[in-house]
């Protein structure tokens, strides 16, 4: 079986994802339409035209121009490789092959999660302040014990 480049999986996901949709006889009104995936009964599919990608928010289903021809089609991610290729005329070359690894950091870039240290976690926690209102409110309304709320560092600012 034949690989993409990553130069044609590129070209491929830079495709207006709404054009794709539109060739998959996809009803788009107002960048949604209704999910086939699960019965769609209210439009709860979505398109980020910024991001050339899409998501359901009814079974969050999610992805970019080739996950939703492999999607709508349930063809092969190389097969929907090469529909995309015809349907868009897009030449494509198998110069050399790509591994499963290389073609997921290209359709879906790893995102990297910013995790601050403990540090200031606590500083947030020991500067964090509510106002003398909701401090009474909480002791007056609430029932909470004047011990309860400097055990837990509810300050007021």
């Amino acid at each position: 079986m034949n690989s993409f480049s990553k130069d044609t999986i590129r070209r491929l996901n830079a495709i207006p994802i709404l054009e794709v949709a539109r060739k998959l006889n996809i009803d788009v009104k107002k960048k949604t339409a209704l999910c086939w995936l699960h019965g769609d009964t209210n439009a709860s599919f979505s398109f980020d035209l910024k991001r050339n990608r899409w998501k359901c928010f009814g079974c969050d289903a999610k992805g970019g121009v080739i996950d939703l021809v492999t999607a709508k089609t349930n063809l092969s991610f190389p097969d929907s490789c090469q529909w995309l290729c015809s349907e868009f005329n897009i030449s494509h070359s198998f110069n050399r092959r790509i591994n499963i690894h290389e073609i997921k950091a290209i359709v879906k870039p790893e995102i990297k999660e910013f995790l601050p240290d403990s540090e200031v976690y606590q500083w947030i926690i020991d500067n964090a302040g509510i106002s003398s209102a909701a401090k009474e409110y909480i002791a007056a309304k609430r029932h909470f014990h004047e011990s309860i709320i400097e055990q837990y560092k509810i300050n007021s600012s």
